[in-house]
């Protein structure tokens, strides 16, 4: 993986690149091509290097420099292993470090800025193996094409927009203009699984035809590669020790065609009662709400979509009173603390995006205290620091680009994560399942979804949980999980796919 050393270069006034003519396209062409065998095959066949030093050429190591317009990147390509954290499955910690920081942590060892950085590393994610190859694909994209899709944003929110704009860009729209083993590439890379081992010998062999003949013109020292290469010979990615290529097809991530959905949650519950209401107008919800009442219902869930609401009432909610406003505004202040002064906690919300809300809360809960937080943006850092202080998590909404965020104390949590990202992050979630975490709430914009995952205190006698993804509300899906003791626990609408 190289590094990238950031060096202050202040110039006057930026002004575009000339056009490259056709040899100096071929000369960025070859260099790319170049840079990636030289470092694809170091993680296969060399130790990590702690220090590299370009004087020192006992190491074969290679320097390149690139100049951009802003700044110089020297990218050290020594004898790394990839640097990735070979442990990263069993260490990650995603809830502990804030999304979009200024700087990215690009592997173990290396930061660097966020042009190169790895969708994951945006996200505050511990990287693999997966994201060094992800920014080392960035990385060589740019060397071709003298610049990438995401440049140019400013702002306290840089890292956010342009972390969008990666998971919102597909290979075929990135690779455009560069040869196929690019695109080849890039699509293996984010494809990935977070602790598969890559496949080197495949990705190296990938630029074969795009390397030459000559050895002696190309810009760096591609020997190492060249070894892996007549291994891998006439079959692409198959080395010799045996390994194949799989052909189990994988779903594909970042289309370039983002799509938003519903997210429903299902639980295990001992059989109960439950009603569902979606497309709701403002007018009508008082009528529902008051027939679930005198039904013996209290509403567990609610959420919105286009401007209309869904209402999950159930008769397992604990509660034992409950009220609840259709504000204008989203999460009204004066009438939640109102309540909070009456023993009434916040027990679910929903925003729509014209910014109206709808807030729900009951008595009979085990809260002790509450506290809550509207932001333009996930307010990750103050759920960290609420963490420290006791609270969890109870309730999420958003409304248009605007989240908010309930937390209480006492809510039966022993540990908590979040899992937020510009497509529905079933990987994470996997993970955290088999780490005993369990859905306990989640939002979504149209541009991210978040899930909360936590730890209950007391172990549930049916742990089992269901996810779906629909286009529609799922109505039909609802009633078949019902027939397996399977009931609505939480429900969202908002981004899924980028």
């Amino acid at each position: 993986m190289p590094e990238l050393r950031r060096g202050a270069r202040r110039r006057g006034r930026v002004t575009e690149p000339p056009a490259l003519n056709q040899q100096d396209k071929k000369q960025s062409r070859n260099k790319a091509v170049a840079v990636a065998v030289g470092v694809t095959e170091r993680p296969r066949t060399r130790l990590a290097a702690r220090k590299l030093k370009e004087e020192d050429k006992a190491t074969k190591e290679v320097v390149v420099v690139v100049e951009e317009e802003e700044e110089k990147i020297v990218m050290a390509i020594g004898n790394d292993s990839g640097g990735s954290n070979k442990a990263a499955a069993a260490q990650e910690e995603e809830g502990n470090t804030a999304p979009f920081p200024e700087r990215v942590k690009l592997c173990i060892w290396l930061w660097g800025t966020v042009r190169y950085a790895s969708a994951h590393a945006h996200l505050g994610r511990t990287a693999s193996r997966r994201d060094d190859l992800e920014s080392l694909a960035y990385t060589l994209i740019f060397l071709h094409r003298g610049r990438l899709p995401w440049q140019g944003y400013q702002g306290d929110n840089k890292s956010f927009l342009v972390c969008k704009k990666k998971m919102a860009t597909s290979p075929d729209m990135l690779c455009c203009f560069c040869p196929p083993p690019f695109k080849q590439f890039l699509e293996i890379v984010v494809n990935m699984k977070f602790d598969e081992e890559p496949n080197y010998g495949k990705l190296v062999s990938l630029f074969q035809d795009l390397l030459g003949e000559n050895p002696a013109i190309r810009p760096i020292n591609t020997e190492g590669a060249q070894k892996i290469i007549f291994q891998v010979g006439q079959k692409r990615g198959r080395l010799s020790t045996g390994e194949e290529e799989e052909d189990v097809p994988r779903k594909k991530v970042r289309l370039g065609v983002p799509a938003t959905q519903w997210i429903s949650i299902y639980n295990a519950r001992q059989p109960m009662k439950q009603r569902y209401h979606y497309n709701v107008a403002d007018i009508r919800l008082a009528q529902h709400i008051e027939r679930g009442i005198a039904d013996g219902l209290l509403i567990s869930c609610v959420s919105s979509c286009s401007n209309l609401w869904a209402l999950i009432m159930d008769a397992g909610t604990g509660f034992t009173n409950q009220v609840y406003e259709l504000s204008p505004v989203f999460l009204h202040k004066e009438w939640i603390m109102e309540q909070w002064e009456k023993n009434y906690y916040i027990s679910s919300i929903a925003g729509a995006a014209n910014g109206s809300s709808l807030v729900v809360m009951s008595k009979g809960t085990a809260y002790t205290q509450q506290s809550y937080k509207v932001s333009d943006s996930f307010p990750f850092k103050w759920i960290n620091k609420k963490w420290r202080e006791g609270f969890h998590v109870t309730s999420m909404a958003t409304a248009g680009s605007r989240w908010g965020v309930v937390m209480s104390r006492n809510s039966g949590y022993s540990e908590q994560v979040v899992e937020l990202d510009f497509l529905y992050p079933s990987e994470g979630v996997h993970r955290r399942w088999d780490g005993g975490f369990r859905i306990t709430s989640t939002a979504a914009t149209t541009d991210q979804a978040a899930l909360i995952l936590s730890i209950p205190r007391r172990r549930l006698v049916d742990e089992t949980q269901e996810t779906l993804r629909t286009s529609q509300f799922p109505s039909t899906h609802v009633k078949e999980k019902w027939g397996k003791n399977l009931y609505l626990a939480s429900l969202s609408y908002g981004r899924t796919v980028s």
